[in-house]
């Protein structure tokens, strides 16, 4: 995966977190994470990353693995090596060969989804 140059907001490979995370702009997560919600405008989930939380966002690119729901307004890219152990509500999605996917998936309308859905 190509990832953001300017990210706002990093979670490093050798962090971790507990909770509910909120960011404004565009979010990096190559660690850990453990909680009830993601939420930022553009999230980035690297290789390295574990996450155990639903995801909410607008666009949301992931090659780690995922334990949890996620609902996108955008688009959900799913890339190689992405583990996705929930369901995915988004307008669009975009899965590459390498990625394994348990769950349901719904496609909607173009939308907005916040941290309060």
């Amino acid at each position: 995966m190509t990832l953001p140059k300017e990210a706002n907001t990093r979670i490093g490979v050798d962090s971790s977190f507990e909770g509910v995370f909120k960011a404004k702009g565009i979010l990096l997560i190559e660690g850990s994470f453990k909680g009830d919600l993601i939420y930022a405008d553009q999230i980035y989930i690297a290789n390295t990353a574990m996450i155990e939380s639903n995801i909410r966002g607008g666009a949301i690119f992931i090659e780690g693995s995922v334990k949890g729901n996620i609902f996108s307004s955008g688009r959900v890219v799913l890339l190689p090596g992405a583990k996705i152990f929930g369901d995915i509500t988004t307008p669009e999605l975009i899965t590459q060969k390498g990625v394994i996917l348990k769950g349901i998936c719904n496609i909607t309308q173009e939308g907005t989804v916040n941290e309060n859905e």
